[in-house]
């Protein structure tokens, strides 16, 4: 599933309010969730998920380069390099992670000038790599 923004450098439009309430993002060619857009760090961001399931996609479960409001109670298991790739901002409670070796990291993220909040998550694998 992806959610783009295309608009120009000047537009301030940009696709919001995002919720999804469970479901699975399963074996998808990609990331299970991507958000894309044509202008650097203006991707869809505020995004909330809940008690969703992301698994052995072949990018990350959830592939959100401007970051995320927040991922609530999901599973990230067995997808491509990480459960979360992320810049700038994201807040996750109560998520899950696991791997057989795919996924060693639940979030991967690079921050500037942003962060991270991480409350009651737990896996068989590091909670995170981080840069910035």
């Amino acid at each position: 599933m992806t959610f783009r923004n295309d608009g120009l450098k000047d537009d301030t439009g940009i696709v919001s309010a995002i919720s999804i309430f469970g479901g699975q993002m399963r074996k998808n060619g990609n990331a299970g969730i991507e958000t894309q857009s044509n202008v650097a760090y203006r991707e869809p961001r505020d995004l909330n998920i809940w008690q969703t399931f992301f698994a052995e996609n072949k990018g990350p479960g959830l592939n959100a380069v401007a970051g995320f409001s927040m991922a609530q109670g999901c599973g990230f298991h067995n997808n491509a390099g990480c459960g979360i790739n992320l810049a700038n901002e994201g807040g996750m409670f109560a998520c899950r992670a696991g791997t057989n070796g795919s996924q060693p990291y639940l979030v991967n993220a690079h921050f500037n000038n942003g962060g991270m909040v991480m409350d009651a998550c737990h896996g068989r694998v590091l909670l995170g790599a981080t840069r910035g």
